[in-house]
């Protein structure tokens, strides 16, 4: 089964993914979900990157990274830096090449 990596958007935080995590769970998946530092107005795009990737087990398990919102610039980001198998596009924004 996959491990489904949740990252929210701007103005949110992983209370957001509560109705989704119990569903994935159910069956037979495994979720991770963290908080961003939002609270940080300068907080760049690589920022949320690296928060996203120090929580992401370095393994090489299944792992699908689904961003909402804000969180749509930032996971392409984490992917260059984590294996994962497929990006998950929720109401996103997409990201523009060459903007970090």
């Amino acid at each position: 089964m996959s491990l489904f990596c949740l990252v929210h958007g701007a103005f949110q935080g992983t209370w957001c993914w509560n109705l989704l995590t119990p569903y994935l769970e159910s069956q037979g998946h495994t979720t991770l979900a963290m908080d961003l530092p939002i609270e940080n107005a300068s907080t760049t795009l690589s920022q949320f990157a690296d928060a996203v990737i120090k929580v992401v087990p370095k393994t090489d398990d299944d792992i699908v990274l689904v961003g909402h919102s804000m969180a749509g610039t930032i996971i392409p980001l984490v992917a260059e830096a984590v294996k994962v198998r497929q990006l998950v596009f929720v109401a996103a924004l997409l990201p523009y090449p060459g903007i970090k």
